[in-house]
């Protein structure tokens, strides 16, 4: 009895790090195709790129200054001081092509591992003879800086235009 509920619970077992393993590619090739969709160079797609070159075409519409009300620490409701913050949007889109460009090496390897084994399956990567990875590293810190990078810009450019942010951490 004890040794047929055993081999039971391995064979479950076994099927659930099969399912996991499986999840855990799906949601990494996910993740590596969204990532290149989001870093892409041209065309139409909605990329950190194009959203650099919309705001340059569209300066005017940014304000020069955005004020920041600091709440009261012994009222919520009252007003203790009102900052103001000088905008400099130039700075801003410098420091993100900035950024863009010491990223470089790791987008070409994003671009390496989408065109050739994602979307052509080339065959020594679909046949498993050589290992994307291996050919085109990419670590977990470097997936996170690249969310990072979009993500700051995009919110600090939302905070300029409507004084609002969104908070995409805790």
């Amino acid at each position: 009895m004890y040794f047929e509920a055993s081999h039971l619970y391995n064979k479950q077992i076994n099927l659930a790090l099969r399912f996991f393993t499986l999840s855990q590619y799906s949601l990494h090739n996910c993740l590596l195709i969204e990532l290149r969709k989001l870093y892409y160079e041209t065309g139409e797609e909605k990329t950190l790129q194009k959203l650099i070159c919309q705001i340059q075409a569209n300066l005017h519409l940014f304000p020069k200054k955005i004020s920041h009300p600091f709440l009261d620490a012994d009222d919520p409701e009252k007003i203790s001081y009102v900052e103001e913050i000088k905008i400099i949007l130039t700075n801003d889109i410098k420091e993100a092509k900035k950024q863009l460009t010491f990223m470089e090496p790791i987008l070409n390897n994003l671009k390496g591992s989408r065109d050739k084994y994602l979307a052509h399956n080339d065959k020594e990567y679909f046949y498993g003879k050589v290992d994307p990875s291996w050919d085109f590293p990419i670590s977990f810190n470097d997936v996170n800086t690249l969310i990072t990078i979009a993500g700051d810009f995009s919110n600090k450019m939302l905070t300029y235009l409507t004084n609002r942010s969104i908070i995409y951490q805790s």
